[in-house]
């Protein structure tokens, strides 16, 4: 028999985090495609997110149909999306500069794309959706260690879909700490995850 599940936060009713998750309201319109392998991962950290940011939207799959996933990029005319992801990697693309003809990018009009996935299952969604090929990127600057432990990361400076979301909104509406308290949701979910693991008989979670 199947264990009860939230309808709302989509973990196990024991495993609830829903009094954790915050709202916030961001200017800038943020689209997360995540890879399915990612849509039952206990520790996956974009569904959280989503939920915590209203008017965002969330689509799961590896390869998407053209049509479709035009339509999820260009939900308004006038919007640019701009992908969250490093310039060199995954056949590498243009550098979003933030300005058309130096004017200021209006925020309204700005559409973050994250891509919820491994290093090599998000190279492999680029790689099969020349839509996402095309667009301009927004890199991350590396700036110090990920909060999230209870993952392994391919490199230190990496970070989780929430982190990465949370230090991307925060750099292109100007607001430093205008999105610090979505980091409780991570750490909710890290504690969690650690309370839950077995004790050795001294009394000490295993490394």
């Amino acid at each position: 028999m199947s264990r009860p599940v939230c309808p709302h936060c989509q973990r196990l009713q024991a495993l609830c985090l829903c009094d954790a998750l915050v709202s916030q309201s961001p200017e800038v319109r943020v689209l997360f495609l995540q890879h399915p392998l990612e849509q039952r991962h206990p520790k996956n950290t974009a569904w959280l997110t989503h939920l915590c940011l209203a008017g965002s939207r969330l689509e799961v799959g590896e390869r998407f149909d053209p049509v479709t996933l035009q339509r999820w990029l260009c939900p308004a005319p006038g919007v640019q999306s701009v992908l969250l992801y490093p310039p060199d990697a995954a056949g590498g693309g243009p550098v979003w500069s933030g300005s058309e003809n130096r004017q200021p990018h209006a925020l309204s009009s700005l559409q973050l794309v994250v891509l919820d996935g491994t290093w090599k299952k998000t190279n492999r969604m680029i790689y099969q959706n020349p839509a996402l090929q095309a667009l301009p990127r927004y890199p991350l600057p590396e700036q110090g260690y990920s909060r999230y432990q209870i993952r392994q990361a391919r490199q230190s400076h990496q970070r989780s879909t929430l982190e990465a979301t949370v230090q991307a909104l925060n750099a292109l509406e100007q607001r430093p700490d205008g999105y610090a308290d979505l980091l409780q949701v991570l750490e909710a979910l890290q504690s969690q995850w650690q309370s839950h693991l077995p004790t050795s008989p001294a009394g000490r979670n295993p490394r």
